[in-house]
C-alpha cells in the first residue's frame, strides 16, 4: 500500500489526511502521536459481542516501523492493551 502498487500516492495522501472536523481522524484510521512519534492506527473486528476475527494496526510512518496484531477471539484487545503500553514505555 505504500510502495504505490495498491493506492497512487494521492490516494494514500488523502486516506491519511485529518477529516475536516476531527484533527484525530481520517479515512478508517485515526492520527496521532505516541513517545514524540507520528502514529496512524486502525482497531476493528466483525462487531461487538460477536466471537471472531479482531485486529488492530499500528503504523509508525518515519520509523518505518508497523505494528499488526491479529486474533480469532477478543484477545486482540488485551494484546493491543499491552502493545500500546510498550509503545508508550520508554526503555530505562
Amino acid at each position: 500500500m505504500l510502495g504505490g502498487k495498491l493506492l497512487s500516492a494521492a490516494s494514500l495522501a488523502k486516506m491519511i489526511s485529518p477529516t475536516k472536523t476531527r484533527s484525530d481522524y481520517a479515512m478508517g484510521v485515526y492520527l496521532g502521536m505516541k513517545n514524540g512519534h507520528k502514529l496512524i492506527s486502525h482497531i476493528g473486528g466483525v462487531g461487538p459481542g460477536m466471537p471472531g476475527l479482531t485486529g488492530s494496526l499500528f503504523y509508525f510512518p518515519e520509523d518505518k516501523l508497523t505494528v499488526v496484531v491479529l486474533a480469532n477471539r477478543m484477545l486482540v484487545r488485551s494484546v493491543t492493551l499491552r502493545v500500546d503500553r510498550s509503545l508508550t514505555t520508554r526503555p530505562s
